[in-house]
């Protein structure tokens, strides 16, 4: 593992040794960085700083012209072992993280196809306003006709509301315009985006977890850096202290030890997987926005659907009331007037609430897309999370 110190071709003598902070600087100043910011990641590097002090006085204080003192090599065990079991210690105490999660692939298109189900279901919705519409319609036929015949025919009872009969027999057979199949759809969609939106916020809360570990793995790596790279000096000294005494030439070799970018790496990757922990964490966002709005539209859509069915069966319940009984239909025909516009009125706003739900999944699908697009390729990313 040592390194030795070669002379550097077309040269007839070494170079001048560089002072310390030239050599150190455009090396570890990323470590170094992240020392001065993360009072933990300090408090390591003093204890392995310590320890390294103690190694190379060792070797200083026990080493000859031939060899080195068992004493010396103990203490340059000791260092390599109380190192490690340094780094150890801190990822326990750190615990196991994971990288990429794939999951979120799963999300997205659970996501995506539920929009389907959702945008199938104001489509089912717009049916049903239609029939609505056409009930509507009748009923209105219907009072025209009461009205008619209620003010230009005073003959025989039997015969002064036949065509207005005729339209609420009409209005009776048109049945309700939300079916059985209308209801089992709206229960599917609306189950399915809650599950979604509880899946979602479990991941989101994941994610957010990843992200404030972030520091503390970048703290880990770190530990792990310096220790290898101090390793790497013990190793060169205690090779160049073995084959040429002079303790020159061993701080000679301590200083020739490459590092190059290694501690510039190790932050950019961190910062790389930072980056694209947010990037996840966007589109769970705008998944769980988006899954939010459309369960409160869903929301609003029932309690109109509640309130439209609740108007239409008390039409009904007139309409009935009025075919059933001739000498009803005056007072039937008057409660029909009570309710008609709000009946009116509620199919307007519950057709209102369906453009926008489905306005609402379209926009929100579209902002999903669009981020999965702008996403780095996945040889970029370093997996194919989008693009398998």
């Amino acid at each position: 593992m040592g390194n030795q110190c070669t002379k550097p071709k077309n040269q007839s003598r070494p170079s001048p040794a560089k002072p310390e902070s030239d050599v150190v600087s455009p090396d570890l100043s990323s470590y170094q960085s992240a020392c001065e910011e993360d009072p933990e990641l300090g408090r390591f590097d003093s204890a392995l700083q310590a320890r390294t002090s103690l190694a190379l006085n060792s070797i200083a204080v026990n080493s000859d012209y031939n060899s080195l003192s068992l004493e010396s090599l103990r203490d340059v065990t000791l260092c390599f072992l109380d190192m490690n079991q340094g780094v150890v210690n801190f990822i326990l105490e750190s615990k196991k993280d994971i990288w990429k999660d794939p999951d979120i692939f799963d999300l997205v298109k659970d996501y995506l196809d539920s929009s389907i189900h959702i945008m199938n279901f104001c489509s089912s919705l717009d049916d049903s306003l239609e029939r609505a519409r056409n009930s509507q319609s009748i009923i209105q036929v219907a009072l025209t006709k009461f009205e008619n015949e209620i003010n230009g025919n005073q003959g025989d009872s039997e015969l002064l509301f036949t065509e207005t009969l005729q339209q609420l027999k009409s209005f009776t057979a048109a049945g309700d315009p939300f079916t059985a199949k209308f209801f089992s759809s709206f229960q599917a969609v609306y189950t399915h985006q809650n599950a979604l939106l509880t899946k979602l916020k479990s991941k989101m809360s994941k994610l957010d977890k990843k992200l404030s570990r972030v520091q503390t793995w970048k703290r880990v790596s770190n530990i792990i850096f310096a220790t290898v790279f101090v390793s790497a000096i013990i190793c060169s000294i205690v090779a160049a202290a073995v084959t040429a005494p002079p303790m020159v030439t061993a701080l000679a070799a301590a200083a020739s030890v490459p590092l190059g970018t290694v501690g510039k790496w190790i932050n950019s990757m961190w910062k790389k997987y930072e980056d694209e922990l947010k990037r996840d964490r966007e589109i769970l966002n705008s998944m769980e926005a988006g899954t939010f709005i459309v369960i409160q539209d869903l929301v609003n859509i029932q309690v109109l659907v509640d309130k439209l069915q609740i108007i239409f069966e008390g039409l009904l319940h007139s309409a009935n009331f009025a075919i059933n009984a001739a000498d009803a239909v005056t007072s039937a025909m008057e409660e029909v007037k009570k309710n008609v516009n709000d009946f009116s009125e509620t199919i307007e706003v519950l057709g209102d609430h369906a453009k926008k739900c489905s306005q609402d999944i379209t926009m929100a699908r579209t902002v999903i897309l669009r981020r999965i697009v702008s996403q780095p390729s996945s040889s970029n990313r370093g997996s194919g999370m989008f693009f398998e």
